[in-house]
């Protein structure tokens, strides 16, 4: 899902991507089109268990703002069967889905084509932009998401969070390591990508190592009010919830990552498997959370 930038792109993309362009931008218009009308023909868009959204709070939020990812995975499925897109393809031509951080100021879904960038929901931040743009990769402020710290920078200035470290859910902590306070108040686990676990799971934990090694945000302390409820949470319906609720130490945090040793070694699709059950039970505990409201305000 990172930007990558191979040698080959450029030249190829110089070659075959620019004499096409404008049948490219054809038929990705025709596709957000027909992606468009799926969309608002539904009665409601649920978010995705790893959607984390901007706050609406009491209303539905408004398409497209906020689904840049449902919008390019749709489109994208249907783009890529293009004879165009194959034929480039054959090429050699790079053809990804990729996630980054744009213009400093919010994360962003797109394809990258070549060393093009592809952006079939660039109006998803701002319904005013334009929907689709394909533009050099030389152009657009671009930056690939590869550091926790900056993650959750970006976080806590485009969804308005106060953030805290995760102190409460050890075994999501690697996935999930901030807990976030919506400026209504409301308690969240931030799991909107699994990216940086990714990333992180063939890398030795380098990133939330560091995260750990960070004393000042650690050390950053829930409110009171907030804790006492989450620890005392019961699950909607009587059910237990989907993970373990205690308060940990960084010590403690850090002791748990030696555990993924031995999951890391487990052969190949017992490893896959192993990792989608856990995104599930991840996304399962972050819509149970949302739906126990609990709120700063709340008696």
């Amino acid at each position: 899902m990172q930007i990558v930038r191979l040698p080959r792109d450029a030249s190829l993309a110089q070659q075959r991507l620019v004499p096409v362009k404008a049948e490219l931008l054809q038929l990705a218009r025709r596709h957000r089109h027909d992606t468009d009308a799926y969309f608002k023909q539904m009665p409601a868009l649920s978010p995705a268990d790893d959607d984390f959204q901007i706050d609406f709070p009491g209303q539905r939020q408004p398409y497209p703002v906020g689904y840049c990812r449902q919008i390019r995975d749709r489109v994208w499925d249907n783009l890529s069967n293009e004879a165009l897109i194959c034929s480039l393809r054959k090429q050699g031509l790079t053809w990804k889905k990729v996630y980054f951080i744009e213009k400093g100021g919010w994360f962003q879904n797109a394809i990258q084509c070549g060393d093009w960038l592809l952006d079939v929901a660039h109006d998803t931040v701002d319904a005013t932009d334009a929907p689709i743009i394909c533009v050099p990769l030389d152009e657009p402020l671009w930056e690939n998401l590869n550091d926790w710290h900056r993650f959750a920078e970006v976080a806590a200035a485009y969804y308005h969070l106060t953030l805290y470290p995760n102190l409460y859910f050890p075994l999501l902590f690697p996935l999930i390591p901030f807990l976030a306070v919506r400026a209504t108040g409301r308690l969240e686990l931030l799991y909107n990508q699994q990216m940086l676990f990714f990333l992180d799971l063939g890398d030795n934990w380098r990133r939330i190592l560091a995260l750990l090694e960070d004393q000042n945000l650690m050390e950053r302390t829930l409110p009171l009010t907030l804790e006492k409820r989450l620890l005392e949470m019961t699950a909607a319906d009587g059910e237990p919830f989907p993970v373990e609720i205690r308060k940990c130490s960084s010590t403690e945090l850090r002791q748990a990552l030696r555990e993924w040793g031995q999951i890391r070694r487990l052969p190949r699709q017992q490893l896959a498997a192993t990792l989608q059950n856990f995104e599930k039970l991840a996304g399962l505990a972050a819509r149970r959370l949302r739906q126990a409201n609990i709120f700063m305000a709340s008696a």
